[in-house]
């Protein structure tokens, strides 16, 4: 049996990773409160959607740790060194089939209607049902390539969407290609499988990967594709349901609000949309959602995934022991540990981590290999303890930041608005070992037998 989000509920099953709401809930009005409620602890399932009687819901499949290294078949601390490795392995391709589950309902024409779906309404201010936790494929005219990208699409109507593509990501350059020759770009937007698609969705890599590919890759066996009915575009055939549409060139129309990542709603923008063009799914499709209004671990492994295989890369190589984001505060600020050999390579590490194909790095702290970095408390110690406010502390100005970082300046004076600020770097950790009896008086106090013996054994 193929891998599929039916599956993976089987695992969250059976390591007790999932809750059951049993009662009728309200997929506009109820759904989005009680996911907020039941993160990061459990997943949640929804057996009975009111008012949509074909259909169940699921959320917060991956947000934890330890439900991503189920996911991916991984012990929790096995799982950063483990995904980092995707950037250099040889890519599954995937296995195209003539029909799948995906296809088991088609609707075309007047039969298409978004409104039919259980889209959820996120957050109080949203500007109506948004899909966020769902892939949008596209194609590069060019080359072929299959893209696949966590978007937010906003649903204006029965057949018609907004789109939000963050400019000079992939999929924002795919649809420049299609405006420049006056043509509309084919997209598919794939609800509910593998958390392998969410994990190749935030994918930050080059942009010559297929992330169908990659998704096939992540989940250890070639993802099963079956062409779209409106398009040539390739689609999961094991998904729950699948959305088809067109972006039309040179089509603007307001997008939003929308509560984001940050914990706030950016400012509404003129963005693209989508033509629907048809629907097609399972008979008792299982709706995969995700609270948006906070950064989620799927798009923050993205992020660290990326950083940690860059920050190798500084001097030509780093033993970088990890790279942390805090799901529960934001992308903007990110944790290094690693164990400093020479003086200045720790900026040299935080430089790097500020930089890169990822711009959500705002903020960038380093830290030495003796502290937890998933630790809030730790982290904090560090920087109350091993840092030298004048010496350890930089800022770099005018610097291209996230677009839904609203604490920064709006640049609209070229053809697309960006956030102009700054990034500051932190250097927390002890000296470096190439001076001994300097990093000798940072070490910590530890109590005698602390790596011998546990209270549990003694209960």
């Amino acid at each position: 049996m193929a891998k599929d989000l039916r599956t993976f509920i089987e695992i969250l099953e059976k390591n007790q990773q999932i809750i059951r709401a049993k009662k009728p809930v309200d997929p506009r009005e109820q759904m989005s409160a009680l996911v907020w409620e039941a993160l990061p602890d459990k997943a949640i399932f929804f057996e009975n959607l009111a008012g949509f009687p074909d259909w169940q819901a699921v959320a917060g499949t991956i947000e934890s740790r330890q439900r991503v290294a189920l996911a991916l078949g991984l012990s929790p601390d096995r799982v950063l060194p483990e995904y980092s490795k995707l950037w250099n392995r040889e890519l599954l391709p995937y296995e195209k089939v003539s029909h799948g589950p995906v296809k088991e309902v088609v609707l075309t024409g007047n039969d298409v209607n978004l409104l039919e779906l259980p889209i959820p309404k996120n957050c109080e201010r949203d500007g109506g049902p948004y899909l966020t936790f769902s892939e949008t494929i596209c194609k590069d005219p060019d080359t072929g390539i299959h893209n696949a990208a966590i978007l937010r699409i906003q649903i204006k109507s029965e057949n018609k969407t907004g789109i939000y593509c963050v400019y000079g990501k992939h999929t924002w350059e795919i649809y420049r290609k299609y405006e420049r020759m006056n043509e509309p770009m084919p997209v598919a937007i794939t609800i509910g499988h593998h958390p392998a698609m969410h994990l190749a969705g935030t994918w930050a890599g080059p942009m010559d990967v297929d992330e169908l590919k990659l998704a096939g890759t992540i989940m250890g066996e070639p993802l099963r594709v079956v062409k779209a009915e409106t398009s040539d575009l390739m689609v999961p055939a094991d998904a729950e349901a699948v959305i088809e549409g067109v972006v039309p060139p040179g089509v603007r129309e307001p997008e939003g609000p929308h509560a984001e990542f940050t914990g706030y709603y950016p400012r509404i923008y003129s963005e693209p949309i989508i033509e629907v063009k048809a629907i097609t799914r399972r008979k008792k499709p299982i709706y995969d959602f995700n609270w948006s209004a906070h950064p989620g671990v799927c798009t923050s492994l993205g992020i660290e995934g990326y950083l940690y295989n860059r920050i190798k890369e500084v001097e030509g190589y780093i033993d970088i022991k990890d790279v942390h984001i805090f799901p529960q505060v934001d992308h903007f600020l990110v944790i290094v540990q690693f164990t400093p050999q020479y003086e200045g390579q720790a900026k040299n590490v935080l430089m790097a981590a500020l930089s890169g194909a990822t711009i959500h790095t705002k903020l960038a702290i380093a830290v030495d290999e003796d502290v937890n970095i998933y630790d809030p408390a730790e982290i904090l110690w560090a920087l109350a303890n091993r840092t030298h406010p004048k010496l350890d502390v930089f800022i770099i100005g005018d610097t291209r930041n996230h677009p839904f970082d609203i604490k920064l300046p709006l640049d609209e004076e070229g053809t697309v608005p960006v956030r102009v600020g700054s990034k500051m770097g932190i250097d927390a950790t002890k000296p470096p070992t190439t001076k001994p009896d300097a990093r000798r008086a940072f070490d910590r106090a530890r109590p005698v037998g602390w790596d011998k013996v546990k209270l549990a054994d003694f209960l």
